[in-house]
């Protein structure tokens, strides 16, 4: 099998897997079906999910109606960075060798394969007019979020919070090397949507990821673009993007 044809097998094989493990009348918490019938995909991110809510203060959750556990699951907000890291999980050295550095792109969410660095323009997927940045690193992912101004579905997971909605980020993107994981980076992107600067401020306390992890995100209020101190940010010389990001991944 060709290095191409394999990099399409894995990918139908998680996008299959993913159906089959995570109907949403079957998952992990009070759910219709018992702990051994999820499937370990389920089991996964049972762990990741409920690992993620406490990360991120409540602010991250799968559920439609915020507060109630037999709502409808929603996995929008994790789902393409557990792809991605099932792909990176699978992407070995033989494959390394016969393809060289590789990059999917899902949604404009990056999974970035390689030993050279290289330049990514990134858009928000909302908002194509002009590449919000080049974003350089050799290998990692690129995880984001748009806010609700731009016309994402964000919504508030804490129902019986006192606090009004408070929009910090218009653009938001989260970068980590590839021994990060994707569904926890997506995760949080989804959180710091809904929960701003206070959530950001607190993930960025937490010593078991710290430098590990970087953001950069266009401020609601200033418009300004803030990165975390380990990015290289500034306004693009050129008419190509906006901005230019430097990582050390």
């Amino acid at each position: 099998m060709t290095g191409a044809n394999k990099v399409v097998t894995i990918l139908k094989s998680l996008t299959q897997l993913w159906e089959k493990s995570l109907d949403p009348d079957c998952y992990y918490l009070k759910g219709k079906c018992s702990k051994t019938e999820h499937g370990p995909v389920g089991h996964e991110l049972k762990q990741v999910v409920e690992a993620v809510q406490k990360e991120t203060q409540g602010y991250f959750d799968i559920h439609s109606i915020p507060g109630d556990r037999n709502s409808a699951r929603d996995f929008g907000g994790i789902s393409q960075g557990f792809i991605l890291e099932k792909f990176n999980e699978k992407f070995d050295e033989e494959l390394s060798r016969s393809m060289g550095d590789l990059l999917i792109d899902f949604g404009k969410d990056f999974l970035i394969l390689g030993k050279k660095e290289r330049s990514i323009d990134w858009g928000d997927p909302l908002l194509q007019s002009v590449p919000f940045a080049s974003i350089t690193l050799k290998s990692g992912y690129i995880l984001s979020s748009s806010s609700r101004s731009a016309g994402a579905r964000v919504r508030n997971p804490k129902k019986n919070s006192k606090e009004a909605w408070q929009e910090d980020f218009d653009t938001l993107i989260l970068i980590a090397g590839r021994s990060f994981s994707g569904a926890r980076l997506d995760a949080w992107s989804t959180a710091l949507m809904a929960g701003g600067k206070p959530v950001l401020s607190h993930l960025s306390t937490l010593s078991e990821f710290k430098n590990k992890w970087s953001y950069a995100y266009l401020d609601h209020k200033t418009q300004k673009l803030i990165c975390s101190s380990d990015l290289k940010c500034g306004k693009s010389t050129g008419n190509r993007v906006l901005y230019e990001i430097k990582t050390s991944y």
